[in-house]
């Protein structure tokens, strides 16, 4: 509960703006994540040779780019 905490009172702390500035820089590095999750888990996948795995992690890869 330590640097949590103290992250989200500063987040608190902050003006309108920057809790704006914050909240887009933060929706806009959300989906450049799951790209790079989801084709860590497709190439994960194809090297364990998980088929069905596989399949679902290129779904997710096509569909998030």
């Amino acid at each position: 509960m330590g640097r949590e905490y103290l992250m989200l009172n500063e987040f608190k702390n902050l003006n309108s703006s920057k809790k704006v500035i914050v909240g887009l820089i933060a929706l806009l590095i959300l989906p450049i994540t799951l790209l790079l999750l989801s084709g860590e888990f497709l190439v994960k996948s194809i090297k364990d040779r998980k088929i069905p795995k596989a399949i679902i992690a290129g779904v997710l890869t096509v569909a998030l780019s």
